[in-house]
């Protein structure tokens, strides 16, 4: 690789980081994960809850936050990866019924927070919730119909992968979209034919899943990742766009390195 090349990747992605947001104060709610691809007809609509369990099976004496949880709402054109239209939701649970160990009847009230995107109407703005917890919690219609099935994952953050959190969880794009890919296409049919670029997946593998740990525990997550989709996930598609594969890896490398030195414990 020209050497003049890869310094000019690695000093850019240098100035890159230099613009990381500094890590807020930790949180300390414990939240599950209860995402689902509802299938319709006209394509897809999925649901994502981010629900503190405390404010569900503990609700008498739960506080207001702990009462508090997130709705994200995408929904996608039929054979595309990018959403059509998203939203956000905050759920406040206002009762919650035990009917067996670890199932609950709840409400919540429903305020959109961001978003163009607007509840069908089967949903009550009181929204009806089957929780059985860390299995999965069925969103009911005015008829208690099945809205929609949300499963329980242990984490949302993929796996440790901070790059598909990135795109999936904090822009709202399908895990086959174009940018993850890309990046999938120059990991596995670019950086896995050398000894160098192996090292570099290996390294990856085992540096991410803590970093992504960390970075879900800041209250500016949200920020973090907005930052990493803008400035490390669109260059380096770019430069494999521009043919610039060599350089693409150099960036990488310098970018993660810095974010390592940032928000890794």
């Amino acid at each position: 690789m020209n050497r003049r090349k890869f310094l000019a990747s690695g000093s850019l992605a240098a100035l890159a980081v230099a613009g990381l947001p500094l890590a807020a104060k930790a949180k300390k709610r414990r939240n599950m994960f209860y995402p689902n691809e509802y299938k319709s007809a006209s394509g897809e609509v999925v649901y994502y809850i981010k629900l503190e369990h405390d404010g569900v099976k503990d609700f008498d004496t739960a506080s207001v936050e702990k009462r508090q949880s997130t709705m994200k709402v995408s929904t996608y054109k039929t054979g595309e990866t990018a959403p059509d239209k998203q939203a956000e939701f905050k759920l406040t649970i206002e009762s919650s019924k035990k009917i067996a160990e670890y199932t609950f009847e709840a409400t919540a009230k429903v305020e959109k927070t961001s978003g163009e995107y607007n509840l069908p109407k089967e949903i009550s703005k009181k929204i009806k919730l089957k929780c059985f917890l860390y299995t999965n919690i069925l969103i009911l219609g005015k008829k208690d119909e099945t809205i929609a099935d949300l499963k329980h994952v242990e984490d949302d953050e993929d796996y440790g992968c901070f790059l598909t959190t990135a795109c999936v969880n904090h822009k709202g794009l399908k895990d086959d979209c174009y940018e993850l890919e890309t990046l999938r296409s120059l990991r596995d049919g670019y950086m896995a034919n050398s000894a160098e670029g192996k090292a570099l997946i290996s390294g990856y593998k085992e540096i991410a899943p803590a970093m992504v740990k960390t970075i879900k525990g800041y209250d500016n997550s949200n920020e973090i990742y907005n930052y990493i989709y803008d400035h490390l996930v669109l260059p380096s598609v770019t430069l494999v766009e521009q043919g610039k594969k060599q350089e693409a890896v150099a960036y990488y490398k310098a970018f993660v390195e810095g974010m390592q030195s940032r928000y890794s414990k």
